[in-house]
């Protein structure tokens, strides 16, 4: 499916639930998929007149990381959305791996929701992650279970974490925001 402004809108209003008036959160991480998701629900939100807050995670792990969390803010500024900068505690940075860096970003991201009263995390997964993701665990002999990758909703301690993407390609996010 060809990723546009009225497809993406049409499968929003077919498989997410959402409140009159919503309140989300995106992580946006400065990327390609993150940023088409939030140019997407940003106009969605317009439409529905609700609010919309980017949340961009300092892990703190590269020097650069600061600078890059800066240069996304400026960006989403610029385009009139709302955006804040949570940073990773120096005590939760320890080896610099990714896996403790994606569980202290996904952290920081549910929590800023629930001190905020907001139930809706999205988030930028795509349909090449979901793959990816199947591939994986079939390897490491994952069950039934396991093997559904990642899913559209799922809800976590009364968060609703949303990856609207889930039906595009990376391929299919590259020629949107080239658009």
């Amino acid at each position: 499916m060809l990723l546009t402004f009225s497809n993406f809108d049409r499968s929003l209003e077919k498989n997410f639930i959402y409140e009159s008036r919503p309140k989300l959160t995106v992580g946006v991480s400065g990327g390609p998929d993150s940023l088409a998701l939030v140019i997407l629900l940003n106009r969605w939100l317009i439409k529905k007149r609700g609010e919309l807050i980017a949340l961009i995670i300092d892990h703190r792990i590269r020097k650069e990381s600061f600078f890059e969390s800066i240069k996304t803010k400026n960006f989403l500024i610029s385009k009139g959305i709302k955006s804040k900068i949570l940073f990773v505690p120096n005590r939760k940075v320890k080896d610099g791996k990714p896996i403790q860096a994606r569980v202290n970003r996904f952290e920081k991201l549910l929590n800023y929701c629930k001190k905020n009263n907001i139930f809706h995390l999205f988030l930028g997964h795509h349909l090449d992650d979901n793959i990816e993701t199947f591939i994986l665990r079939k390897i490491a002999g994952s069950n039934f279970e396991g093997l559904n990758s990642i899913q559209f909703t799922t809800v976590i301690g009364k968060i609703q974490v949303v990856r609207p993407l889930l039906f595009y390609t990376k391929k299919e996010i590259l020629r949107f925001n080239k658009k």
